[in-house]
């Protein structure tokens, strides 16, 4: 498939023309032809200024852009797509040029901006998860678990799931067989109890050497899994239960990784 090359409408901030981060990609409207969704920016600074885009994944037509400068994007990182009123429409949550991130409706209405998280880091994305396994889902960027209005729940006072200045970008995942997903930022794992709105809360897991970022895969096949995190110079294999080190890899020639 080969689109047609399409230039934005002049008031449709034109010369946001670069993309640097991943796009996500998802059905928006319900008509079985996905969307693609990025973050553009214009100039050398991808980390503020942003212009969130969805495009047909048909055609590459616009379908709707986020113009409205009290909610620019941080381009550098890549929107969360997903249900969070469980209406049968997806909403997208994407990280702003600040300490917040905003929702848009599944038509490009915006929804909220959330409250300030803490910590550094620019260029992470946030999950869409249900952290309690009742009613709405829940939004998590780093250590800090929102609900489905962007309100601040929970935060975390271990890693960030930063990578040197890049962040916060974590992992969510069932680590101790409770059913429950666990939040992995950097060498920290949160684990939680409590409904939303009652008794939420959240305390470390385990705690395993420093920041970096996070995938989880059961590389043993037995069952549990693994956390694997990239992080000063080397690419660490953690028991998923207990956050102890299984193997360690340094990366060729140094460097943070990716």
């Amino acid at each position: 498939m080969t689109w047609p090359h399409l230039e934005p409408a002049d008031d449709d901030n034109p010369n946001h023309i670069q993309v640097v981060a991943t796009p996500s990609v998802g059905d928006l409207d319900g008509d079985c032809i996905p969307e693609i969704l990025f973050n553009s920016y214009n100039g050398q600074n991808y980390t503020t200024n942003g212009v969130l885009r969805a495009i047909r994944g048909d055609t590459g037509e616009k379908v709707w852009s986020i113009t409205d400068p009290a909610y620019r994007a941080d381009s550098g990182s890549t929107p969360a797509i997903g249900d969070l009123d469980y209406d049968g429409r997806p909403e997208v949550v994407n990280p702003g040029e600040g300490a917040w991130l905003y929702a848009v409706s599944w038509d490009g209405t915006i929804l909220w901006k959330s409250q300030n998280y803490s910590g550094g880091g620019k260029s992470g994305s946030p999950s869409i998860v249900n952290m309690d396994l009742q009613g709405n889902a829940e939004i998590v960027y780093g250590r800090t678990v929102f609900d489905a209005q962007g309100q601040v729940l929970w935060t975390g006072a271990g890693g960030l799931g930063n990578n040197g200045s890049v962040g916060q970008l974590s992992c969510v995942a069932d680590l101790n067989g409770d059913l429950r997903p666990e939040v992995i930022a950097g060498g920290t794992a949160y684990t939680f109890t409590g409904s939303v709105g009652v008794d939420f809360s959240g305390s470390v897991l385990w705690q395993s050497g420093g920041d970096g970022f996070c995938g989880v895969a059961d590389f043993q096949l037995d069952g549990t899994p693994e956390v694997v995190l990239v992080r000063s110079g080397s690419i660490d294999v953690l028991e998923g239960l207990t956050g102890a080190v299984l193997a360690q890899y340094a990366i060729p020639s140094g460097g943070a990784g990716g």
